[in-house]
């Protein structure tokens, strides 16, 4: 019977940001507080809005740096404390997205090659080479395999990956705050990378007594040590699953129980070393398929000669939603070190990257002394920008032909999708608010477009609150401004 390339994907896919922010120093008087609104009534709601925030953010001992303008005219509606650089958090991707289209343009893609020769059926030397591609998962990787296997190649002499394409500095800056946490957002980046460089643990019910059943992917680069039982029926979920690196690849131990009848407990957990990670999930999609390949992984460079298989990304365009609308920590420090590599001629560095970044930030508005870029995701407490200068950015690229469109198209839409679906629904039907999410331990933010029907033209708004820790009260004050901000300019 023939295996079709669906099929084995169907297979293949059924087989197995948050960070403490230091608290700044309260702020007690309003800075300059402006409004160039059309209308008193209009006037005297936004800056009664945007005063009664600053008074909660103080009495909560926080700082707020909040900026409100026009699209079109550029002109400032209302400013309280706007030129303060704050920590963003992940309100940094919106400088991010911008710097990476300009840089790489709206049609990039990422792409990933299988390099050897074949002899007959055999690859004496196979080396899996990619420039950085962030989406590379387990249906592309059985993609790759399935192009060696329609080839004939049954052998395989030694399995190699070639990480050169950006440099060996998995953790990206600021990420070192965390070391012990194994959560996918803390994932390492490597220029050949798999499944966001994480691993799937999936844990199954078996009879009530019994070990649970493991699962693990990629299963040759991870050790499980499995005490989790199959307890009675109806019994609370306990399942626990606990990471230690070791030399090549994770050791994980599970423990606790699950009821006979419970759903399988899924698991992502980040590497430590992601170099070798997709060699070996490479060599057990190959296993999969008959072919054989040596147990051990080595990494070593490509002779780039002769393509086996290869496989693209879709255009940035697409890829940039995930930092738009969903904030993915992952794809964002990717694109940093992809700059990093396109703007120079040795491995891809996130210092180069962001240097890039920053470089392209001071073209659209200067940058204060206080401000600070350390990476691309705003995760940890890393970066420092203003309200300000964050809808000087937002005003710039909607007036940008080229890219304003692309980038407007990655953004959440309140009340329907990404990190926006659940938020500010009760203006949905009068306003649309496309917007960057941004949320850490003390520092939450939220940047955007606020279009209403009725105003004359759509306003640009920023607000930054550091120094609070009950972060979804924060985001609760944050939509109750927005809201009424939506009310004003309707009443214009």
């Amino acid at each position: 019977m023939s295996i079709t390339r669906r099929s084995l994907i169907v297979l293949w896919v059924g087989s197995l940001g948050v960070g403490s922010v230091q608290s700044p120093a309260p702020a007690w008087a309003i800075g300059s507080a402006s409004a160039q609104v059309s209308g008193e009534g209009a006037k005297e709601r936004v800056r009664t809005a945007a005063n009664e925030l600053y008074r909660w953010v103080s009495q909560n001992r926080g700082q707020l740096s909040l900026h409100v303008g026009s699209v079109n005219l550029g002109k400032t509606v209302i400013d309280i404390n706007g030129k303060r650089p704050l920590n963003p958090a992940s309100n940094t991707k919106l400088l991010t997205m911008v710097a990476v289209l300009s840089e790489l343009g709206p049609q990039w893609r990422f792409t990933t090659r299988l390099y050897g020769r074949a002899r007959g059926n055999t690859v004496d030397r196979l080396v899996m080479w990619s420039n950085g591609d962030p989406t590379l998962d387990r249906p592309a990787l059985l993609d790759l395999a399935f192009q060696l296997v329609q080839q004939g190649i049954k052998h395989i002499g030694q399995l190699l990956v070639d990480q050169s394409f950006y440099d060996d500095k998995f953790v990206p800056p600021g990420f070192e705050q965390q070391p012990n946490e194994w959560a996918a957002f803390r994932a390492p980046v490597s220029a050949v990378a798999l499944d966001a460089n994480t691993l799937s643990i999936s844990v199954y019910p078996t009879q009530p007594g019994q070990p649970a059943s493991v699962k693990a992917f990629p299963p040759s680069f991870v050790s499980v040590v499995n005490e989790a039982k199959t307890t009675r029926s109806g019994s609370k979920q306990t399942i626990t699953v606990a990471a230690v690196a070791e030399r090549f690849g994770l050791k994980v131990t599970v423990k606790g129980g699950l009821g006979p009848e419970s759903s399988p407990a899924l698991f992502v957990r980040r590497v430590d070393d992601p170099r070798l990670l997709p060699g070996y999930a490479l060599a057990d999609v190959l296993r999969m398929l008959g072919v054989m390949v040596p147990n051990a992984v080595e990494l070593g460079a490509a002779e780039k000669e002769n393509v086996l298989a290869q496989r693209s990304s879709q255009e940035l365009s697409t890829l940039v939603q995930r930092l738009g609308k969903d904030s993915d920590n992952f794809t964002a420090e990717m694109l940093v070190k992809a700059l990093g590599a396109h703007a120079t001629s040795h491995p891809g560095s996130s210092e180069e990257g962001v240097a890039v970044i920053r470089r392209y930030a001071e073209q659209i508005h200067p940058l204060s002394p206080e401000s600070r870029l350390i990476n691309g995701s705003g995760l940890y407490d890393s970066n420092r920008l203003s309200a300000e200068f964050l809808t000087e950015l937002l005003r710039h690229i909607r007036h940008d032909q080229r890219l304003g469109p692309e980038y407007l198209a990655s953004l959440a839409v309140a009340g329907r999708d990404g990190t926006l679906r659940t938020r500010l629904s009760k203006i949905v039907s009068t306003a649309t608010v496309r917007g960057k999410t941004g949320t850490l331990n003390q520092a939450v933010s939220l940047s955007g477009y606020l279009d209403v029907e009725s105003a004359a033209e759509p306003w640009v708004f920023s607000i930054i609150v550091n120094g609070i820790e009950k972060v979804d009260l924060v985001r609760q004050k944050i939509d109750e401004f927005v809201s009424r901000l939506s009310d004003a300019m309707g009443a214009q």
